[in-house]
């Protein structure tokens, strides 16, 4: 079982699926709707209760101001889908070992073919205008097992599936968009997923494989053969 230090597994928290969901709204194209939440303060005011009913010591918890959908959105594109270069995709695939050449671009790797599998196993669909394996995807997904109790699961996914977190916060580090909100959302997020490793006892990534995971976005290292089984 997935166990914190008191004892208590996560899934018997519900703040822990709250905090997934929350996290992952954050990972999403924006809307008027979640601008006006997070200009009200409700962002805020949420991850605050969820970090104190966790004992969770977040380094910063007040969200830039996102102006406006517009502003947003411009800020969601430039570092995270390349509208301005270098950026740092907020995708799985690309920092994972393939099978073979990248022929048809950065996404769609075998970690994104996973991720289907598993959505097809709970006879569901992960929403198309997404990446299978998009962050706010796999925080939702994780979220999912929380709520079911896979505690065992959970433990695995963690480990298989957020291990690239830490290579996102270094591309989002050296992108060029200046995106305040979501380089503030990426900061939360590595603090949450190291959080969540020490509960359930799972080292995070070693240096040498995070700088791997950012050679392999950047391009200096060539795809790794595969088998075709997953390897995270």
């Amino acid at each position: 079982m997935s166990e914190s230090p008191d004892g208590a597994t996560l899934s018997r928290s519900p703040e822990w699926s709250d905090l997934h969901t929350l996290l992952a709204e954050c990972f999403k194209e924006p809307t008027d709707g979640f601008v006006e939440e997070v200009r009200a303060g409700h962002l805020e005011s949420e991850l605050r209760a969820h970090a104190a009913a966790l004992s969770l010591d977040l380094e910063t918890m007040s969200p830039p101001d996102p102006a406006d959908r517009g502003s947003l959105q411009r800020s969601y594109l430039s570092l995270f889908e390349a509208m301005e270069e270098p950026f740092a995709p907020p995708v799985e695939s690309p920092y994972k070992p393939w099978y073979g050449d990248r022929d048809g671009g950065l996404m769609g790797g075998p970690s994104a073919t996973e991720m289907e599998r598993r959505y097809e196993a709970i006879d569901a669909s992960p929403p198309p205008a997404y990446p299978p394996d998009h962050v706010a995807l796999l925080l939702e997904y994780g979220a999912l097992l929380l709520d079911a109790e896979a505690d065992d699961q959970y433990r695995e996914f963690v480990a298989d599936h957020l291990d690239w977190i830490e290579a996102l916060g270094v591309l989002v580090d050296q992108a060029a968009a200046s995106a305040p909100f979501y380089r503030w959302a990426v900061a939360v997020l590595e603090e949450v997923t190291g959080a969540i490793r020490a509960r359930v006892g799972i080292e995070g990534p070693a240096q040498s494989q995070i700088d791997s995971m950012v050679d392999r976005v950047d391009g200096s290292s060539a795809p790794e053969p595969d088998d075709g089984v997953f390897d995270p």
